[in-house]
Order: C-alpha cells, then structure tokens, then sequence
C-alpha cells in the first residue's frame, strides 16, 4: 500500500499497454514500415474516406488553428504528445493517417508506438502545405485567448 501513495490515477492507455506487454507486439520496425507509407494529397484523402482512420494532425496548434484536413484532431509532437493520445484516443488498435511537418513523420510513428498506438497506416507526404496547394478543403478555427473569452462570452450563458 505505501508503494502506491501518493501516485497519480494512470493514463487510460496504460491497462491495455500491460496487456501488450504480455500478449506481445510487433517490431518497431514493421510499425515503421507501414506507417511510412507516403501518401500524395489524392492517395490521402481516398484512404481517409475509404478507411475511416483518424487523422492527427501533429503540427503545433497555431498552425493546425489557421488550417487544417476537415475532420482531422491535433495533438502537437511539442509537448505532452503520447499523454494526451493515450488520454483522448481510447482505441489503441485504430488506424491513424498523420499530418506532420515534412520529416517528422517517424517521430510521431515512434512516440505512438511507444503508448501502443502501432497501427499508423500511413502519412501525407508534402504535410499540410501539400494538401493546400493541391486545391484539397480546408477548414479553420478561430484562436482566442482566456480574457478575450470572457469579454466575449460575460453576458452569455
């Protein structure tokens, strides 16, 4: 009981992470072969819609909130990256397609691979600036702080 004081609730990721550790799991290095297939802008956007996987958008927030894949969800490689997945994705066996910046592809395959999350299935190739200048949707959102928040929004419910 000691050992355990003081210790934080573990990701949601973590029980099934203990069970790969006992069923065993493939090599970093067939993770890393399917998940480096590149992808043009059209290859991508018929596997997004054909397959249905999710599409994480790993680049920084203020560049995925000026642009970014319609239906995609960002969690930026910059800081708690693998937490957050673990946290926000419950599925560690669902295919993911990756947006990065162009050659940071196999550190995002390489951080999901270390929380379980091995079935990257492949990544746009050219990243999102490929995507845009191939004439593909684009969606936004507007970026605002806490105080503009609060002025914003005071009066409503």
């Amino acid at each position: 009981k000691e050992l355990l004081t003081g210790l934080t609730t573990p990701p949601g990721y973590f029980p099934k992470n203990v069970l790969i550790n006992i069923q065993g799991y493939e090599s970093l290095d067939t993770i890393m072969e399917r998940g480096k297939r590149e992808l043009d802008p059209t290859a991508f956007e018929v596997v997004a819609n054909e397959e249905r996987p999710l599409v994480l958008d790993a680049r920084d927030a203020s560049d995925f909130a000026k642009g970014f894949i319609p239906n995609s969800i960002n969690f930026g490689l910059e800081g708690n990256f693998a937490m957050w997945i673990g946290e926000m994705v419950p599925d560690i066996k669902q295919p993911i397609l990756l947006v990065t910046y162009p050659g940071k592809e196999e550190e995002a395959i390489i951080r999901l691979s270390r929380v379980g999350y091995d079935n990257t299935i492949g990544y746009l190739k050219g990243g999102f600036d490929a995507w845009k200048a191939a004439g593909k949707e684009v969606d936004t959102v507007k970026r605002i702080s806490a105080e503009e928040f609060a002025r914003e929004f005071k009066d409503k419910p």
